[in-house]
């Protein structure tokens, strides 16, 4: 009895006869049309068919320009001469299409007859339980929508065409600049400001995050929306998180009815408080090794069961200036006028916007949204984390900090500028103790912190001896809010 690999190849070597030109035609049309209605172009096909074909098979285009050709030239009989390439192209286009779960009813006719067609081409040859290549564990599932129901979605997520503090964008349910308080407390002798965090609508600074996060989903909406199709695939987001940028965006991704998170999280640090409720609004969670290897944007999405999704993981300090992530509330802290700046060092996300936003305003930019008549020149930016394994401090330990590398450049390069201060570093020594001291003060004063919260109050008590000026700025990056914690 053949194997399935040998029946494949014999129904390859037995194509010739199966190929009319109606049934040419049929795949042709059946191709242009899943390009419009998946969003796949002829060069990511071309990628599957290398990736899912057995290459001894000797069903694969040399090139993606054939595949290219044949989508455009109607006039043009692309692949009629060569039955193993188009037999090949046939049976990848419907493990594709079989891959994406499109609900049947909802696939255009012409994708359907594809299907169709290829169940014929291999139904004489016994080769039903053919298994093609795919990567091992990985869900390929794209989210469908209606077209009606994405232009909704569309249209319910809001964007300024600039920036401007007369037009915010932050939070979505009542945009206002600045959108988060700035309270004056006194501690140990001192006054300082604190920029609470814990007013977003889930508690952290996340939500500032997430809802870049959201925006950036609306331009990929929007992308959809330009294919004809009344029903589009739409990716889901994946990412390693310890639990409040996850807990942030999936709350924005349930309101707006779009894909659930899928999120990755440390076997060795289990958070069951946080993992519920993280499943409690439709979140799904998976574990893995994080303390022994680095995960890359394809592992995460591997791990995390999917494989055609888009990981959002932060791993470039760079990304954050560039997707301007904490922009806002970068401006919201300059704006105050501090000279001193504590900041909690997760992903190193906020701490980098704000060094980015003082160079670039020293060095001649001119925001609408900076108030501030003062020199922002010389201010001191310090960032408080922990390198300890052993920590209590989850939201801010990570045993790889693919961000760090970034951040540690620009801090040399802003102090060899003269943008800010010398004395601007990441403090990545920060004790359990002093982190639960600082948030009982905190909570003292009535604001509504965690630990890795309170990161930030923490250093600036261990610093305060050697800082002269009256009101230094500490950042409260809020805590998890679920009743259980």
């Amino acid at each position: 009895m053949k194997d399935a690999s040998e029946n494949f190849k014999a129904a390859l070597a037995a194509s010739g006869s199966f190929w009319t030109p109606e049934r040419y035609g049929a795949v042709r049309e059946g191709f242009r049309e899943i390009c419009k209605a998946y969003g796949w172009t002829p060069q990511f096909i071309h990628s599957e068919m290398k990736r899912l074909v057995p290459r001894d098979a000797r069903a694969i285009p040399a090139s993606d320009m054939t595949l290219r050709r044949f989508r455009a030239h109607r006039d043009k009989l692309t692949l009629f001469n060569s039955k193993r390439n188009l037999s090949g192209l046939l049976l990848t286009c419907e493990a594709m299409i079989e891959r994406a779960g499109r609900n049947p009813v909802e696939t255009p006719y012409k994708v359907r007859a594809l299907v169709e067609l290829a169940q014929e081409f291999r139904r004489p040859f016994n080769v039903e339980g053919l298994e093609l290549k795919t990567r091992a564990g990985v869900g390929h599932r794209p989210v469908w929508y209606e077209r009606q129901v994405l232009e909704n979605i569309s249209a319910h997520i809001f964007v300024p065409p600039f920036d401007h503090p007369e037009n915010p964008e932050f939070p979505p349910s009542c945009p206002r600049f600045p959108a988060t308080h700035t309270v004056q407390i006194t501690i140990e002798g001192r006054t300082i400001l604190i920029k609470d965090e814990s007013y977003n609508p889930s508690a952290s600074h996340k939500d500032r995050w997430a809802w870049e996060m959201i925006t950036a989903y609306k331009k990929r909406i929007d992308q959809a929306l330009m294919h004809e199709a009344n029903s589009l695939a739409i990716q889901r987001y994946s990412m390693i998180s310890t639990g409040s940028a996850a807990i942030a965006l999936q709350s924005m991704l349930r309101v707006r009815q779009l894909p659930d998170l899928h999120v990755l999280m440390n076997d060795a640090r289990r958070q069951p408080a946080v993992e519920d409720r993280l499943r409690s609004i439709g979140a799904r969670v998976f574990h893995g090794d994080l303390e022994t290897k680095f995960y890359t944007d394809e592992m995460v999405l591997t791990a995390t069961d999917n494989g055609d999704g888009i990981d959002v993981t932060p791993r470039d300090a760079a990304a954050a200036s560039a997707y301007s992530y904490y922009d806002w509330l970068s401006y919201e802290i300059i704006n105050k006028e501090p000279r001193h700046i504590f900041v909690p060092f997760g992903s190193g996300g906020l701490f980098s916007n704000i060094v980015s936003i003082i160079h670039a305003e020293v060095n001649g930019k001119r925001d609408p949204r900076l108030q501030s008549q003062k020199d922002l020149m010389g201010i001191t930016v310090y960032g408080a984390t922990t390198d300890n394994p052993r920590t209590r401090l989850d939201m801010l330990y990570a045993k790889y900090r693919p961000t760090l590398p970034g951040v540690e450049a620009l801090i040399a390069e802003c102090i060899k500028a003269g943008s800010i201060g010398p004395r601007s570093k990441v403090y990545n020594d920060l004790e359990d103790v002093e982190a639960e001291r600082a948030m009982a003060k905190a909570r003292a004063e009535g604001i509504r912190t965690g630990t890795s919260g309170a990161a930030g109050l923490a250093l600036f008590l261990r610093l305060a001896s050697s800082i002269r000026t009256d009101e230094p700025l500490v950042v409260n990056t809020g805590c998890i809010f679920s009743p259980s914690l």
